[in-house]
């Protein structure tokens, strides 16, 4: 199966960039190829898919089956390293798949409040 957001064999990282007010933890590197640029980091919490884009929920399944995420009432933990594309990781983390579409590179923050676009 063919996924947005994929396993990260990664070794541990801080967190250097946020969404949905903290609850979701992730790692930019600019310099990462596209569809690795966003890695969302273990015990962020993922909502649930308030669209029923099909993309999505077979991506949720999947990862809940290999135990990259456990579904809880509201949402899912992540239980291991997920990567993918700034816009993508935003629209799988919220649980929304426009229109109108997410924009991961004005959606995630950094610590200070300034976004990816803002910081180049």
């Amino acid at each position: 199966m063919r996924l947005a957001v994929k396993p990260a064999d990664v070794p541990s990282k801080e967190p250097n960039v946020f969404l949905n007010n903290g609850k979701v933890k992730g790692y930019y590197d600019k310099d990462a190829t596209r569809y690795q640029r966003i890695t969302i980091l273990p015990d962020s919490i993922l909502s649930k898919n308030q669209m029923e884009d099909l993309w999505m929920i077979k991506n949720l399944k999947e990862l809940a089956r290999l135990g990259c995420l456990e579904e809880i009432a509201n949402g899912y933990i992540v239980k291991q390293p997920l990567f993918g594309t700034p816009s993508g990781t935003v629209a799988f983390s919220l649980g929304l798949d426009g229109p109108p579409y997410p924009n991961g590179y004005l959606e995630w923050k950094f610590a200070d409040g300034k976004n990816l676009k803002e910081k180049g």
